[in-house]
């Protein structure tokens, strides 16, 4: 027969009718349309003996499992006669899986659901489905055998109606290797349907004896040469295209790195069974080799002479990707972390979608052989119109409802728009190409499109974990079925999987934590807080919820439930819910099996870390802790009760546990002669967990590592402080604490290196405290509650240090999660991912010869593994850590900073960054003294005024006809009510330009501003937005305060909250904040109360206002308010005048700008030492005394905008006038201070020529700024890359000026906290926060002048190091909290 159809139909019947002892029948096709169309049409033509669900009960349960997993309505039997009546089921009209297999026939692919998949297999296991059609992926993926096999589509389908590529040798043997197998019968047969030579890829089939034919008979010869091929076919496509992966899985999991290895390796694979080793295998092996280190995904190491898998090689074996795969990951998170957008899920949900696979040329074949289009939702199925029924409609492009998706782009929200330009979406192509339905004719257009699919689904998703409806979702995306979300949930599921395991190995932790924790949401699509309710068996979305809303939110809870209760709660769901008991049984059992399994696996894992601990030497007296040198001699680190207790430092080798007396005696003679050594503290018990916001506990003990023996390292406990002498020897033995305090402290020529020293000198003061408490019996301490530990001599933080050197590279940025509190978490089996401290100095200094192989040796702990508990894993993180700390210091820092033309550099590193480590550590021990009762009224008062702004709000939407609700904390929503319902005219700063021509507009604060005298919903909306974030502020303070620490020296109400001071996170130099940051606590806000509240919190019916509360009554939230002086002091502000302009003005040295900053010889305190009037009579021309107050208050303006470089545009959109009125104020101020252009561009051509490129500070600190290098402008290519470049040459001549006025500023204030520390009396005043050119103390109230007067003198003389030709003024302020300062002027 030449139609396939009728043969593919004849052969199957010929089983068929065979009744059910004759197995069944398996058709293959080349793609998931043809399997759905071949299966109707079979079901058209045949009759299957036995396929009446009427008689037939296990195949009518198997119908009804089918629909309900699919989402149909049963459609019960039907009163008929003939085949409805016998089937229930028109077969001429089949249009669902369940309605064909009624008929006994199936489709089976992977645009099935999962449940769907499985029942359809059960089916043809049992016999009750007897022919199934599915695509080439069940030939390996699905262990299913048959009777007979017949091959529909021997090819491998292509898009566009190209011709057909004939399917692999390998592949048709899997096929045919499915007839016959064992449990039907002992004969099995397959049908190979020759295809039509008009379907060919004729390019793919070797001629035979010169001659092509091409018509049927040579397409049958070609495919009965496949199928008794022995290998050919498997060797070329493993070799070419496999081999790359298989090299790679094999180097990095540490399988075969040699040569060696590798070719023992290759030699034992099926590959080499099937070929010839030499000619083949070997040379593959040898060009995937060569490949993958071009790659970057191995290095070879020529010294050990052995390949190692790269960062990116680890990342795409632990992902189980291929290199190209990988490497499409890696890119895709590296745009991401650039510029993620976390205001929702959506850009991580887009980074968990498979993309579309590029056209041709990197479609990904299966195991079977057969392409699979990944990426979308329908890949290759549905019917997508144009050509055979269900076919792509055009080639090399992948299927997208453009008109579905351009409604879809033009409501997304401004977060959604910023989300959508993040991944890379032109408006131009949307808007141009998309919407008048052109053609994609270049790369460039298809990639786009591929983009925009992968948004979609990314769009579908984010509803998914948000638990919207399924139905919804399907509707709005056009997914046509709930089986194609299912589909994308799986997919992302898995990919998102692949995602986190590549971040991993890349080192970029933040992302791997935050696309694990979406993966569990996208698997379950439901919110966090109900995923371990989904966990259970029977628990599904709406299942869960329901429970949750009910109060029953773990397994537990459920678990401990009687069944009566769950079937109450069940329920409430009411017809979705349609047998609840059987549903409770079956959730009961899920529950509770849960549970044990959960209770089984901390009880192992419990044990095993028992069994570890078990297996570790003990640290006691007895124990000789020995290690092997290099000549494989032993040598003792500490010796027993033998003959000699002492201890060789030279000798040692590795880490060395130091505890008899002897040898603790022969350690601290050498420590106290050691002219350079590295220091590291263990960390206390109680440091990890109470963090930064307390105080540190006191360290267990120190690691030293000496440069006269780089080679070993030297662990001591510390005693506890406050041991007696008599109770030493029932303790464990270490050095007292008083030692360690002695020898740190000595202010001896020896230099010392160590990491993150700040939190370390609060551990010593915490553990000073201690040490004094105990030997003494007054308990009045609290006077020095806030001391830090003193480490004398020369110190150098190698995270500082490193920084000074390398200030943008993000290793050494501070962060309350890391660092020396948390050493050695990384160690423990709670935590496999983390990079240790010492590695990531090692990795940070490496280019500079540390060798991170030295360190671990010279660190190498001998009592057992790493992995172990926390008192021995941070004990070996600190070893680790001193010795990579004394490796930086040695190989690293000291040669850097004593090269020629580092002299500024290792100045600024010895002068101001590590002796302001000490004043830091001070400020966060002190802490600021917070009272949160202040901001309870205030924070109520708030929150009833943003719900009486909502109110009006509302009121005055709901009187525009048509008007839909909005959200005030909603951009989109207030921006469509404004322009769209009301009709306001938008200002042009709400014109936003979005490419392609296409506009958009918005409703920021600058454009609420200048709408709100043309309706009163701007005003509110304006309102609502900064009372809404002072509230959270608010809220926040109050938070951490109830969890902190009382103050200790005025318990009560006080409290002290504490904040971790970052001094390496700016590339600045200025210092930054973190819980809470209190440099960002915003000034108070006032505002009016509409309604009257009774005094104990309720609405008043009646609106009789209440003593401060009547209608009207103006209320202030000021979180500055909560910031108190202790009883007996006051708050004393000192903040610098203009700071960065007068920085400015001593560097331009423009005479304008000197003299109006020396206030024309006026005195710096004066009330008419006013600069802006001086530079405004500059600008106008116009005599000081006669300066208008706009006049001043728009110089002011100019110097700001010329100092950060702000553009007309920005200018006049501050300064309410045009942009050609703003430019022509601009160039005119400019030429009133022309010298301030000329050392702009001094300072840009002097960066330019410097090597690297760079600007310094005042103080020698230097930032680099790679573009501003004439090698940079050189090396780019091509209109657009010239045209980022320029944009990116002009941010970094921006941040030259910066950073020359803003780090110099800070180098001044660095100083001056320096000085303030060394030179002012404590009993005057402490200080206790910094923000930015401000200081702020607690000064004894009695002696407010006499601090004051202190304090501002010490600040002022901080410029005099530098020379400064202005003087540095300082506005002193005091009050009773920071909320109330009063300028003090009569000093």
């Amino acid at each position: 027969m030449e139609n396939e159809m009728d043969a593919t139909a004849a052969l199957a019947g010929e089983t068929t009718r065979e009744g059910g002892g004759g197995g069944g029948v398996i058709v293959f096709c080349a793609a998931r349309f043809q399997c759905e169309m071949v299966a109707r049409s079979l079901s058209q033509r045949l009759r299957v003996a036995g396929a009446d669900i009427g008689t037939n009960r296990p195949l009518a349960s198997l119908v009804e499992e089918l629909r309900r997993a699919s989402g149909e309505k049963a459609t019960g039997e039907k009163k008929a006669t003939g085949e409805k009546k016998a089937t229930g089921v028109d077969s001429r009209s089949v249009a669902t899986l369940a309605e064909c297999a009624s008929l006994g026939i199936a489709w089976h692919h992977a645009g099935l659901q999962s449940e769907e998949r499985l029942l359809v297999e059960r089916g043809f296991r049992e016999n009750t489905i007897r022919v199934i059609c599915c695509t080439t992926t069940m030939a390996t993926g699905v262990n299913l055998p048959a009777s007979r096999v017949v091959i529909h589509g021997a090819y491998q389908y292509r898009k566009g109606g190209r011709g057909h590529e004939l399917i692999k040798s390998r592949d048709l043997q899997q096929m045919v290797g499915r007839a016959g197998r064992a449990g039907f019968a002992s004969l099995g047969e397959a049908y190979v349907l020759a295809p039509g030579p008009n379907e060919i890829d004729w390019s793919a089939i070797r001629p035979a004896d010169g001659v092509r034919p091409k018509d049927r008979l040579a397409v049958a010869r070609e495919l009965g040469a496949r199928l008794v091929s022995t290998g050919e076919a498997l060797s070329s496509r493993i070799a070419k295209d496999g081999m790359r992966r298989v090299m790679l899985e094999a180097v990095a999991c540490g399988l075969a790195n040699t040569p060696r290895e590798i070719r023992r390796y290759v030699g034992r694979t099926l590959l080499a069974a099937l070929n010839d080793f030499q000619d083949v295998v070997a040379r593959d092996a040898t060009d995937a080799l060569g490949w993958l280190r071009c790659g970057g995904f191995t290095v070879w190491d020529q010294h050990a002479f052995r390949w190692e898998a790269s960062a990116l090689g680890r990342a795409a074996s632990a992902a189980h990707l291929t290199p190209d795969a990988a490497v499409r990951v890696v890119n895709d998170v590296r745009r991401a972390r650039r510029r993620l957008i976390l205001e929702s899920d959506l850009h991580l949900l887009f980074l968990c979608v498979e993309p579309e696979p590029e056209p041709a040329a990197t479609r990904r074949e299966t195991k079977g052989g057969g392409i699979e289009n990944g990426g979308g939702i329908d890949n290759g199925g549905g019917t997508n119109g144009g050509g055979t029924k269900g076919a792509p409609r055009e080639p090399e492009t992948c299927w997208l409802d453009e008109q579905n998706f351009i409604k879809i782009y033009g409501s997304l929200s401004e977060h959604e728009g910023r989300v959508a330009n993040a991944v890379g979406i032109k408006a131009d192509y949307v808007e141009g190409r998309m919407r008048s339905g052109r053609k994609d004719v270049t790369a460039e257009h298809k990639l786009q499109r591929r983009v925009c699919l992968r948004f979609l689904h990314a769009l579908a998703l984010k509803d998914l974990v948000s638990e919207v409806d399924q139905s919804t979702i399907v509707t709005s995306f056009g997914l046509k079925s709930s089986a194609r979300l299912t589909q994308l949930q799986e997919s992302a599921g898995r990919y998102a999987g692949q995602v986190a395991a590549v971040c991993g190995p890349m080192g970029w932790g933040d992302m791997e934590v935050l696309v694990a924790r979406l993966q569990d949401r996208i698997t379950a699509g439901a919110r966090e807080d109900i995923l371990c309710l989904t966990s259970i068996a029977q628990v599904g979305t709406s299942r869960a919820r329901t429970l949750y809303n009910h109060g029953v939110r773990t397994p537990e809870a459920i678990a401990s439930l009687s069944r009566e209760d769950l079937v109450k709660i069940l329920a409430t769901r009411g017809p979705f819910e349609r047998a609840p008991g059987r549903a409770a049984d079956a959730i009961l059992r899920g529950a509770r099996q849960l549970c044990e399994e959960q209770r089984n696996a901390t009880r192992e894992e419990s044990e095993a870390k028992l069994r570890e601990l078990e297996k570790l030497a003990p640290i006691d007296d007895k124990e000789n802790v020995r290690d092997e040198d290099a000549d494989g001699k032993t040598t003792d680190g500490e010796t027993g009760e033998g003959d000699d207790p002492t201890l060789d430092v030279d000798a040692a080798r590795g880490c060395v546990v130091v505890r008899h007396p002897r040898a603790l005696t022969s350690l601290e003679d050498r420590w106290r002669r050691e002219r350079h050594y590295a220091f590291v503290f263990q960390p206390g018990k109680k440091a990890a967990a109470r963090g930064h916001g307390s105080d540190a506990s006191p360290p267990d003990g120190i690691a030293l590592c000496f440069a006269s023996n780089p080679r070993a390292t030297f662990y001591v406990p510390i005693v506890s402080a406050g041991v007696h002498a008599a109770e030493v020897e029932e303790r464990s033995r270490g050095f007292a604490w008083s030692v360690v305090r002695d020898v740190l402290g000595s202010s001896t020529g020896a230099r010392k290196a160590t990491v993150d020293l700040k939190p370390q000198l609060r551990a010593m003061g915490t553990a000073d405290r201690a040490d004094r408490a105990a030997s003494t019996t007054t308990t009045s301490s609290s006077s020095s509650g806030s001391s830090i530990g003193v480490v004398g001599g020369e110190v150098v933080d190698v995270r500082v240090a490193g920084w000074l050197l390398r200030p943008d590279a993000a290793e050494f940025a501070c962060g309350v999660t890391a660092g020396w509190a948390k050493i050695g978490e990384e160690l423990t089996k709670n935590a496999p991912s983390k990079k240790s401290l010492a590695e990531t100095i090692t990795r940070f200094y490496h280019a500079d010869g540390v060798d991170a192989a030295e360190v671990r040796a010279a660190a190498r702990w001998t009592l057992g593994r790493t992995h172990t508990s926390r008192s021995h894993a941070s004990a070996a993180a600190a070893a680790l850590t001193a010795a990579a700390c004394l490796a930086a210091d040695r190989t690293a820092i000291v040669p850097r900073l004593s090269a020629a033309g580092n002299g500024a550099l290792g100045a600024a590193l010895r002068d101001v960054e590590m002796r302001l480590v000490p004043a830091l550590a001070q400020m966060e021990a002190t802490g600021v003294a917070f009272d949160p009762t202040v901001l309870r009224r205030q924070i109520r008062q708030a929150n009833r005024r943003l719900v009486e702004i909502e109110r009006e709000a509302d009121a005055v939407v709901s009187a525009v006809p048509g008007a839909k609700p909005a959200s005030l904390a909603s951009s989109a929503d207030v921006s469509r009510v404004l322009f769209e319902d009301l009709k306001l005219p938008p200002p042009p700063c709400a014109v936003v330009q979005c490419g392609g021509g296409r506009k958009r507009l918005r409703a920021n604060a600058e454009v609420l501003a200048q709408l709100k005298h043309q309706s009163v919903l701007p005003g509110l909306v304006l309102e609502h937005r900064t009372l809404s974030r002072c509230v959270a502020m608010a809220d926040e303070m109050v938070e951490l305060a109830l969890g902190g620490v009382r103050d200790e020296a005025h318990p009560g109400k006080i409290m002290r909250l504490r904040g971790a001071i970052h001094q390496t996170n700016t590339e600045t130099g200025r210092l930054a904040m973190e819980e809470p940051n209190l440099q960002t606590v915003p000034k108070p806000r006032t505002f009016r109360m509409a309604d009257a509240y009774a005094p104990g919190g309720a609405r008043s019916p009646r609106r009789e206002p209440s003593p401060g509360t009547e209608i009207g009554a103006e209320e202030t939230l000021s979180v500055r308010n909560a910031f108190v002086a202790p009883p007996g002091a006051v708050l004393l502000s000192a903040d610098y005048r203009q700071l960065e302009l007068r920085v400015m003005a001593h560097l331009s040295g423009d005479e304008g700008l000197v003299t109006a900053f020396n206030h024309d010889g006026v005195p710096a305190h004066h009330p008419d030492a006013d600069p802006f009037r001086c530079l405004a009579s500059r600008w106008t021309g116009v005599a000081k005394g006669n300066v208008s107050d706009a006049d001043r208050a728009t110089a002011k303006q100019l110097a700001y905008g010329v100092l950060y470089g702000s553009g007309p545009a920005r200018f006049a959109q501050e300064m309410g006038v045009t942009e050609a009125e703003a430019r022509a104020q601009i160039e005119a101020f400019k030429k009133s201070v022309p010298g301030v252009e000329t050392w702009r561009r001094r300072l840009i051509e002097t960066a330019a020529r410097a090597s690297p490129p760079r600007v310094e500070t005042i103080g020698g600190r230097r930032r680099v700024l790679p573009s501003l290098g004439p090698a940079a402008a050189a090396a780019v290519a091509g209109e657009d890359a010239k045209r980022r470049f320029r944009s990116e040459r002009s941010a970094d001549e921006r941040r030259a000026v910066n950073t020359a006025c803003q780090g110099s500023a800070a180098d001044v204030v660095k100083r001056a906290m320096i000085a303030v520390r060394a030179e002012l009396d404590p009993s005057l005043a402490t200080p206790v926060l910094q923000i930015h050119d401000e200081l702020l103390f607690e000064a004894d109230a009695s002696r407010v002048a006499e601090a004051a007067r202190a304090v501002r003198a010490i600040m002022e003389r901080a410029g005099d190091q530098y020379g400064f030709t202005v003087p540095l003024p300082v506005k002193v302020s005091a009050g009773g909290n920071w909320g109330d300062l009063v300028e003090l002027v009569d000093l």
